[in-house]
């Protein structure tokens, strides 16, 4: 049996993004790796379209420093994208 192991790199933090109608279809995740000093390494995706509505989430690890981590989480949520923090690194 092969045992999958994620290891979550130091200054990062493991979150759980959900988007909706009104944050589907622009570029966020590109936009916080570019405005706000982050890495952002996608684990998992699901998006469905749902009524002719993209729905999805992703679990992602957002790197950087501490402040620019906040700023790009500050930044989801005005995106109107739903974020749940996982794990702290």
């Amino acid at each position: 049996m092969i045992e999958n192991k994620t290891i979550i790199p130091r200054d990062s933090k493991l979150v759980k993004l959900t988007f909706t109608r009104d944050s589907v279809g622009s570029a966020t995740i590109s936009k916080i790796s570019r405005e706000h000093n982050v890495d952002v390494n996608i684990m998992l995706a699901n998006v469905d379209v749902v009524n002719a509505d993209a729905l999805g989430g992703i679990i992602a690890s957002i790197e950087g420093n501490k402040e620019d981590i906040q700023d790009a989480i500050n930044y989801l949520h005005a995106s109107n994208v739903k974020v749940e923090v996982i794990h702290h690194a």
